[in-house]
C-alpha cells in the first residue's frame, strides 16, 4: 500500500481484492486475509479503512483513538463517577422514602 504506483496521494489506497492479489502465493490461505486486515485495523493507529478500501494516513483511526482514551481512564474514577451520579439521582426522588443506594455491607468504599 505504500507504493501507490503513481496514483495521487488522495488515492493511495488498496481494495481487498488488490491486497489479495498482491500477497497471494501458494503458501498463503487467502481466506485469512480479511481476518488479518480486521486485526490490523484494530491495532494499527494509522491504518484507515472505509468500504473495504485500506490506506495508511497521517491521522490515527477512530477505533484507536477510542481505545487509547478508554485505557487512560482509571477504573476507580469510573466507579466514583457512577456512584456520584447514582447518589445524585436518588437524592432527587421523593423524600418520604428511605432509599439506600447500596447496603453498607456490600459497598467496597464506604
Amino acid at each position: 500500500m505504500e507504493s501507490n504506483g503513481g496514483q495521487s496521494q488522495n488515492k493511495a489506497e488498496a481494495s481487498l481484492p488488490e491486497i489479495r492479489a498482491a500477497i497471494g502465493n501458494p503458501d498463503i490461505n487467502l481466506a485469512d486475509v480479511e481476518t488479518v486486515l480486521e486485526g490490523l485495523t484494530g491495532s494499527c493507529y494509522y491504518l484507515n479503512w472505509d468500504r473495504n478500501r485500506y490506506r495508511f494516513g497521517l491521522r490515527p483511526n477512530l477505533n484507536q483513538i477510542l481505545v487509547s482514551r478508554r485505557g487512560a481512564v482509571a477504573p476507580t474514577a469510573i466507579e466514583a463517577r457512577v456512584r456520584k451520579t447514582t447518589e445524585d439521582l436518588f437524592r432527587e426522588g421523593p423524600k418520604f422514602l428511605d432509599r439506600p443506594i447500596l447496603p453498607r455491607a456490600l459497598q467496597r468504599h464506604p
